[in-house]
């Protein structure tokens, strides 16, 4: 477990910042298959992600609220939750309280990755205690939340063969 400080999604995911951005050295298709649920009330930001995952092969769902977020993970369990801490009604850290009784991620075979823009280093660890398995900081460094998910994705894919 790590606080990771991470540059702006929308910023990324333009077309036009692609060749230059911190996406440009990772593997065309690094999340090929895996599903992410992206829960941030920000619908700009929340998209941009969505895209930019999607871009490098992630399944990707989205979520305005824990609430929505919880119904989707009724019909299918992602393997990566990336949820912004910091929401109205149900914040992050309540998503991941009433996620924690779920048999997958008991089971360790759900990552989750918690967002936020408060850089005091409280915030990081307060989500780590929580039970989130990081904590990265906006803006997004999206080569490492990238470099992040594909080794914690191949972990549990390794984790569950043997």
């Amino acid at each position: 477990m790590e606080v990771l400080q991470v540059a702006a999604a929308h910023r990324a995911a333009r077309p036009e910042l692609q060749s230059g951005s911190e996406i440009s050295n990772a593997q065309p298709r690094a999340l090929e298959g895996t599903r992410i649920l992206i829960v941030e009330d920000h619908s700009d930001s929340r998209e941009a992600l969505a895209e930019l995952l999607r871009r490098l092969g992630a399944v990707t769902v989205t979520a305005e609220s824990a609430q929505e977020a919880l119904a989707v993970i009724g019909r299918q369990v992602p393997d990566v939750l990336i949820s912004d801490i910091a929401m109205p009604g149900l914040d992050g850290f309540a998503l991941l309280q009433s996620l924690n009784d779920h048999p997958a991620k008991k089971a360790g075979r759900i990552v989750s990755i918690a967002l936020t823009g408060l850089s005091d280093p409280q915030h990081a660890r307060r989500a780590l205690q929580e039970g989130f398995d990081v904590c990265m900081v906006k803006p997004l460094d999206l080569g490492r939340l990238i470099d992040y998910v594909a080794s914690a994705v191949r972990r549990i894919a390794g984790q569950s063969t043997d």
